[in-house]
């Protein structure tokens, strides 16, 4: 074949060129039997074949064989060579058949070389790109294998997709199994989750544009994966939308981290806000035991030394003042030792005890109060009352403090399994920071956190300078029972 000839030998290629030679000899000979007149075809044939086959070397060699064959045997006066100044015209005209064969089968080996030529560079650079692509996918496969992240494409008007294997994982399906259809795909995700899928890809085919979405996935098996995906439109010729592709990660394990840290974090503040607690209840003890009895003592003492003195009006009165003095420091005194330990609400119905201490947070101040009460009152256990009291008490006392506000309102909800507490005011509000962190040195949000999670409450704080602040709690009636919602 041509384009192994550089693998042939040369008494091959030669051989190749004279055995032709004397093949179209004994049939031109053999026709001329039969009457055929056309004595050059066979030779000609011979020259094509050898040029072909056997390239440009034994191309001459036959050329030089057929000419002088065909002189000898074919042109008068026969079985001699004419080759002379005046050489016959018939042999004029077979050279001249002769040349133009061998350019032309010298031109299509040469042509049909470096088309093989050209193919092979081709298959090569085919062969190496199909490597590259196979190490490619290889890659992706390994790459989408480690971080739990699948493709995907659906075709809009078909519904018809192709997912990679990884995809295939994060559902619970065998890869070897086809894309599911539309349906299918839906009964593998949670039911409140179906209408949103549908729905953002109705929406991405009418509007032309991605999605974005978390969901949730139900297994074959019943496990529940958490999944984040998100899509791309590709668009047809008139600037439809024919199809999605997309990338969807399994988020299972990173949620789960996240509800440990969270977990952690509220046990970490539980044991905090038990410490503080703990804290705080031994000091007012300590006050208590120790310097609010060693006042009161004195205050006796001055109260006993004033009524000996006689005949002294003035020391009389400058006693009294001191006594008046000593009484009002141990009412204080005991005031803030009440405020640090867990306020007694005396059997009172929650939300008159609330709107009583919103009303002595807020009297004398100038601020207006608006306080408002829905449903029906329940019994509720006294370790969220005091949640609640406190609450109450340190979010109005903040906005008489620090807000600058001009009212105050504050609304006590019962519901069908929560109460729900909110405190709204009108002042110059503050930006959240969403770890309650101080704010000018005050750890009064903190706190609050701190006392909703200990009873498993859930305490919100919206605001932005300049329009007020509005602090949320939601509260169970009881220690360990939980509910969706009032």
């Amino acid at each position: 074949m041509p384009h192994d000839l550089h693998q042939r030998s040369a008494p091959w290629r030669y051989g190749l060129a004279v055995l032709a030679v004397v093949t179209a000899l004994l049939v031109t000979l053999a026709s001329r039997e039969f009457g055929l007149a056309n004595r050059s075809a066979a030779f000609l044939a011979a020259i094509l074949v050898t040029g072909w086959y056997a390239g440009p070397g034994a191309l001459v060699v036959a050329l030089v064989l057929s000419t002088l064959c065909f002189d000898y045997f074919f042109l008068p006066p026969l079985y001699t060579l004419g080759l002379d100044w005046g050489p016959d015209p018939y042999l004029l005209w077979f050279l001249l058949f002769a040349l133009l064969a061998a350019w032309f089968s010298w031109g299509r080996r040469r042509s049909a070389r470096q088309l093989e030529q050209a193919r092979d560079e081709l298959e090569d650079r085919v062969t190496a790109r199909t490597a590259e692509l196979q190490r490619s996918e290889a890659y992706l496969v390994a790459a989408q294998e480690m971080s739990h992240t699948g493709s995907w494409s659906r075709q809009v008007s078909t519904g018809e997709g192709h997912w990679s294997d990884e995809t295939f994982r994060i559902f619970g399906l065998d890869p070897a199994s086809p894309a599911p259809d539309r349906n299918q795909l839906l009964s593998l995700m949670h039911i409140d989750d179906r209408d949103r899928f549908d729905q953002a890809m109705v929406a991405g085919a009418r509007d032309r544009h991605g999605f974005e979405l978390n969901l949730r996935v139900v297994r074959p098996d019943g496990s529940l994966r958490y999944v984040h995906t998100k899509g791309q439109p590709t668009m047809g010729p008139a600037g439809e939308v024919i199809e999605f592709t997309g990338v969807i990660m399994d988020v299972t394990d990173r949620k789960r981290a996240a509800r440990s840290v969270r977990r952690a974090r509220e046990r970490a503040l539980d044991a905090r806000y038990a410490a503080m607690l703990a804290e705080r209840t031994r000091l007012a003890r300590e006050i208590h035991d120790t310097l609010l009895q060693g006042f009161t003592g004195v205050g006796l003492r001055l109260v006993a030394a004033a009524n000996r003195v006689a005949g002294q009006p003035e020391t009389t009165a400058e006693l009294r003042d001191i006594v008046g003095q000593v009484q009002k420091t141990l009412e204080d005194a005991r005031r803030a030792v009440w405020d640090m330990r867990s306020p007694a609400l005396d059997g009172a119905e929650l939300s008159a005890t609330l709107r009583t201490v919103a009303e002595d947070a807020t009297r004398g101040t100038g601020i207006g109060l608006n306080y408002e009460v829905k449903g029906l009152p329940r019994p509720v256990d006294p370790s969220i009352e005091a949640v609640a009291f406190r609450v109450v008490q340190e979010a109005v006392a903040n906005a008489v403090k620090h807000a600058s506000a001009q009212s105050v309102k504050v609304r006590c909800t019962y519901g069908a399994r929560r109460m729900r507490l909110s405190i709204t005011d009108d002042g110059k509000g503050f930006t959240v920071d969403p770890d309650f962190g101080t704010y000018g040195g005050h750890w009064g949000l903190l706190g609050m956190r701190e006392r909703a999670s200990q009873i498993r409450a859930r305490l919100s704080v919206r605001s932005t300078p300049g329009q007020g602040t509005e602090i949320r709690l939601l509260l169970p009636y009881g220690v360990g029972r939980q509910g969706s919602g009032a």
